[in-house]
């Protein structure tokens, strides 16, 4: 064991990573089926976590979003049913959107039922979203192409210069997304470009760790600090363990760092100093 991890170190430092000690687990959380994404709703004080129970493609009614307190306790496993393979989501307009392969549902989060499909004709692979002044943005990996939902309207906004496009954030007018292993920028009204690339593998999850700093999971379970510039610090790795990390979400008031772990089927909870 000792030998692996002296060698784990040689690589990191071989391939420009930095890497710091393990966070402390906060809390960690089971029964889930194959998890993908966890948002914290900031108004309620409550996690939603996707649920594709079953294969990322697969239209089966067997997915479903759960409702966890942030404490870690599972207030409701399958808080919304129905869904096929649901993956990102984002809070507007006073509902909870969700992707799910080819499709968005518009959830109504007092009643926990879903009011609305919108249907997208072209896409195979929906996966994260983000709002910006009330529009949507909603990133197809497989299409490489970026959609949104403007006046309950889908328009592509993006689809060239894309690298499957997966997580996205946002920051004043800036779309932020992970395209592989580029943080890539977009300017919703000029359609300015900026690329940032990485060391990391190719982004899953994408978080802002303060003003100039992201923190990002990859699928095999690293999860990096990595600077305006792209030089990266390992936060930790669950890859030893073939545990993944997906879209994961940061509470920057609490410093908790939220990761669903896919095949594992839990949700696990870091302390982040």
């Amino acid at each position: 064991m000792i030998k692996l991890n002296v060698l784990a170190v040689i690589f990191m430092f071989s391939f420009g990573f930095q890497t710091t000690a393990q966070p402390p687990k906060a809390w960690e959380t089971g029964e889930l089926a194959t998890p993908e994404s966890v948002l914290y709703d900031t108004e309620n004080d409550v996690l939603y976590v996707s649920n594709i129970n079953g294969k990322p493609t697969d239209k089966d009614n067997n997915g479903f979003i759960s409702k966890l307190g942030i404490n870690g306790n599972l207030l409701k496993k399958k808080w919304v049913k129905g869904l096929h393979a649901p993956k990102g989501m984002v809070k507007a307009h006073d509902h909870l959107y969700v992707t799910d392969i080819d499709r968005i549902a518009k959830i109504d989060p007092v009643k926990g039922e879903i009011v609305n499909y919108y249907e997208v004709e072209t896409a195979s692979f929906l996966n994260d979203m983000e709002v910006i002044d009330g529009t949507i943005y909603i990133s197809d990996m497989a299409e490489n192409t970026i959609y949104r939902l403007k006046n309950e309207e889908i328009q592509v906004f993006k689809n060239n210069g894309l690298k499957k496009p997966n997580v996205m954030l946002t920051s004043a007018k800036w779309l932020i997304n992970g395209n592989d292993n580029y943080i890539l920028k977009i300017n919703t009204e000029t359609h300015e470009t900026h690329e940032i690339e990485t060391t990391v593998g190719g982004i899953d999850g994408l978080k802002f760790y303060n003003s100039d700093t992201y923190i990002t999971s990859d699928w095999t379970g690293n999860v990096h600090k990595v600077d305006s510039s792209g030089n990266a610090t390992l936060l930790f790795t669950t890859a030893d363990d073939e545990v993944q990390a997906a879209d994961f979400e940061y509470v920057r008031s609490k410093k908790l760092l939220i990761v669903p772990t896919f095949f594992n089927n839990t949700v696990a909870v870091y302390q982040l100093q």
